[in-house]
């Protein structure tokens, strides 16, 4: 919902502009959401929202008075299905996300992505009584729009497909859509007497995008995580329990090159007094 009701995104400015009125917001003019959960382990979101075309007044070099529309009209739509089994041991779910824009003005071609949607698959799994997990995810991104609009997610900082020296997803200026995704994996050993840890892979394709209706951090990785610990959890005559991480992250783009590598390690231990170091 961050992006619902966000702040017109065209920007009204330069030499022949010498003021503009524009609005701070973008109005939602109808939206509704339903959520529940069934008795046979279903649970359901879903929300859909209309927001308004939003228009700014200007003033150009000559003093004349002009409007113009800053936001188009668009449809957010918001969908989330999950079902647990076995017990709750192992759960499933979908989710999507749609983002339609009414396109209706030459000039808000280029700047304004026609539509953006988001598919994806999720679980969770556990067994011998939730000593051992494998969860994972994925999902799949499609944007469409005119090239001058596609071209702007391929140049932005969120992926730079115009480096020259890019061998994997280069720049494609007459592209009117971009598809990516992410997916990730993590197998868990979550119980035992000390040792336990796990081991995650994931990866963002290059040409993964969600900030239509999300929040994207960064693309174009993969990388993975060992993890293992030690835990002694039987109190003794120094310590109630101590624990000692060991873990490695390393990463690396589409490319092969290493983005990050690091190795870390923390150890935990609370004394009799319940303090903790």
């Amino acid at each position: 919902t961050r992006r619902i009701g966000r702040q017109p995104q065209r920007f009204l400015g330069g030499p022949n502009v010498t003021f503009v009125d524009a609005p701070l917001e973008t109005t939602i003019a109808t939206a509704a959401k339903l959520t529940g959960r069934t008795a046979n382990g279903w649970s359901i979101g879903l929300l859909d929202a209309f927001t308004m075309r939003e228009r700014a007044r200007y003033l150009d070099a000559a003093g004349v008075e002009n409007e113009t529309t800053v936001e188009p009209r668009a449809n957010y739509f918001l969908g989330r299905v999950k079902r647990e089994l076995r017990e709750g041991n192992s759960t499933i779910g979908l989710a999507m996300t749609a983002v339609n824009r009414a396109l209706d003005e030459p000039a808000l071609e280029p700047i304004f992505r026609r539509a953006a949607y988001v598919g994806g698959l999720d679980w969770t799994h556990a067994w011998s009584n939730q000593k051992y997990s494998f969860d994972g995810a994925v999902a799949v991104t499609h944007n469409r729009g005119t090239a001058e609009a596609v071209d702007a997610l391929q140049l932005s900082p969120a992926r730079y497909l115009q480096r020259p020296d890019r061998e994997h997803s280069r720049r494609d200026p007459t592209k009117t859509s971009l598809t990516g995704y992410v997916a990730d994996g993590c197998f868990s050993k979550l119980a035992g007497e000390h040792w336990k840890g796990s081991v995650c892979y994931q990866e963002y394709s290059p040409t993964f995008e969600i900030n239509e209706a999300g929040f994207i951090g960064s693309t174009d990785m993969r990388s993975v995580t060992p993890l293992i610990y030690y835990d002694e959890n039987r109190p003794g005559k120094y310590l109630r329990g101590w624990e000692q991480y060991l873990f490695w992250n390393p990463s690396w783009n589409f490319d092969g090159d290493m983005t990050f590598n690091g190795v870390g390690a923390i150890t935990f231990a609370e004394f009799p007094n319940f303090w903790s170091y």
